[in-house]
C-alpha cells in the first residue's frame, strides 16, 4: 500500500470504470462489475488491496455489507450526506429501507458531488449527480484505508 492515497486518484480510477458492464458478483472490468466489485477494483488501483464481501444474493444482507465494510475501510467522524467529500466511499440502502446495500465512489464535477457506481438498473458504472434519492438513502461514509486528509477517523 502506498503511504497517502490522493483523493483526486480515487476519483480517476473510479472514472476508469465507466461503462463497463453490471455483472453480480463481478470483480473485474473484463466480465463486469457490481458496486463491491468496483470500490474493490478502485481501492487495488490505487495500491489498497482488500477483498469485501462475496458470494451474496442479489439483495445482499445489509448486516453482512457493514461488517464487511467495517473490516475493510475506515470510518470517518464525519457521518451524514452533507458531509460527503469527493474520494469518499459511500453506503445507501436501495431496496429495503435502511438496510445499506449498495456503494459508490463520491466525485466531482463542475463543482457538483457526484456519485460514481456499478448501477444495475441501468447496467454498467456510472457517474452522476448526487441527488436527493441518494440522500434519502444514505447510510455511512467510508475511506480507503491511506486516503489523504481523513479527518477523524473513529
Amino acid at each position: 500500500m502506498t503511504d497517502i492515497i490522493k483523493r483526486a486518484d480515487i476519483i480517476t480510477a473510479a472514472r476508469s470504470y465507466i461503462g463497463t458492464p453490471f455483472v453480480h458478483q463481478g470483480r473485474n472490468r473484463a466480465t463486469g462489475l457490481d458496486c463491491i466489485g468496483l470500490i474493490w477494483n478502485v481501492a487495488r488501483d490505487v495500491g489498497y488491496d482488500y477483498q469485501m464481501v462475496n458470494n451474496y444474493s442479489s439483495s445482499p444482507n445489509g448486516a453482512r455489507v457493514r461488517a464487511g465494510a467495517d473490516n475493510a475501510l475506515l470510518t470517518p467522524e464525519r457521518q451524514g450526506y452533507n458531509k460527503l467529500m469527493p474520494g469518499d466511499v459511500f453506503l445507501v440502502w436501495v431496496s429495503r429501507p435502511g438496510e445499506p446495500q449498495h456503494f459508490g465512489v463520491v466525485g466531482t464535477m463542475s463543482g457538483y458531488l457526484t456519485a460514481i457506481h456499478a448501477f444495475q438498473k441501468v447496467g454498467r458504472v456510472v457517474e452522476h449527480r448526487l441527488v436527493d434519492f441518494w440522500q434519502d438513502r444514505y447510510f455511512k461514509t467510508y475511506l480507503i484505508p491511506g486516503t489523504e486528509n481523513p479527518e477523524g477517523i473513529a
